[in-house]
């Protein structure tokens, strides 16, 4: 990655400017050019470098010790990004990066940066069913517990009932299918103690039983690049086909023994955002431009100072 490679952008600044005038000493106007030049690239290159820290996707997932850890999409390895005293029966990210939290009764905002929680809001009585799935849909973030599908305010973290579905009783995850405008959902039922998926129709809340996923504890759902997969309890990553809800073993989470409660997935960011990765050939760019900046600053400062071509130099 580009970041990993700053001390080398950072010696290739001092080529530059090692490299640019040939002339017996460094007067005090030289150096100060080269000084100024030199702090104003490398600001350049760590903005550049900086806008993208939050733009790679990842994988996070909630654990039932009150932490919440990104997933190494090549190991499947857990890492932990934030903790506190709030176990989250599920976690959701919107759009702009801001992640929430539930446990059964309450809605809170987490700071990945901190690894801050906030409370926000209750939503639920003791005597309530407990909420267990969160998920983003058009701008809104959804709850579903019991047979009946739930928004929120996210300044106050009121839950409104929207969306009845009977017959169908969330046990572990709520995601939004974008592509199909539909909810995909897990609930208890399946052959031999196995999950199933239900697809719910977003507009008239219709549901449909997809299939048994030969799993059971399925607490997390994510679309990760277009493919969909589910977390269990005890840690294992599983691909599921939304078409069947047939689910194939992936890999085991290492890196905790905690029970994996709620799982969301933050893409990419788009190009609108503002925080695409520099190419190389922009950090690149922006060392050739602090080279020419450099001489033509000097000879103009100094125009008796004689340059010599790198190319002609042996």
């Amino acid at each position: 990655m580009i970041s990993q490679n700053i001390p080398k952008l950072l010696q290739s600044v001092s080529r530059i400017m090692r490299n640019s005038p040939q002339q017996p000493r460094f007067d005090s106007n030289y150096k100060a050019t080269a000084k100024k030049l030199s702090i104003s690239l490398i600001g350049g290159v760590m903005v550049a470098l900086g806008t993208s820290a939050a733009a790679q996707a990842a994988t996070f997932v909630s654990t039932n010790d009150g932490k919440i850890g990104k997933i190494d999409p090549i190991t499947g390895a857990f890492t932990q990004v934030a903790s506190g005293n709030v176990a989250f029966t599920d976690i959701a990210i919107a759009d702009n990066g801001k992640l929430y939290g539930i446990n059964f009764s309450d809605l809170y905002e987490v700071d990945l940066n901190t690894g801050v929680y906030s409370h926000i809001g209750l939503f639920a009585r003791d005597n309530d069913q407990r909420m267990n799935a969160l998920t983003f849909a058009n701008g809104t973030l959804y709850g579903a517990k019991g047979d009946r599908l739930y928004s929120f305010n996210l300044q106050t973290g009121a839950a409104t009932p929207t969306i009845p579905t009977p017959g169908f009783n969330s046990s572990g995850d709520l995601i939004f299918d974008a592509a199909n405008n539909r909810f995909l959902a897990i609930s208890k039922g399946g052959m031999n103690g196995s999950d199933r998926l239900y697809s719910i129709d977003i507009t008239n809340s219709t549901y449909l039983v997809l299939g048994d996923l030969g799993f059971k504890d399925v607490f997390g759902l994510t679309f990760e690049n277009g493919n969909l997969f589910g977390y269990t309890k005890d840690r294992q990553q599983i691909s599921i086909n939304p078409v069947n809800g047939e689910g194939t073993f992936v890999r085991n989470i290492t890196g905790t023994n905690a029970e994996i409660w709620g799982a969301t997935f933050q893409p990419d960011p788009k190009p609108d955002r503002g925080k695409s990765v520099p190419e190389p050939s922009t950090v690149l760019g922006l060392l050739g431009v602090a080279g020419i900046g450099l001489s033509s600053r000097l000879k103009r400062k100094n125009p008796q100072i004689t340059f010599v071509s790198r190319k002609n130099r042996r």
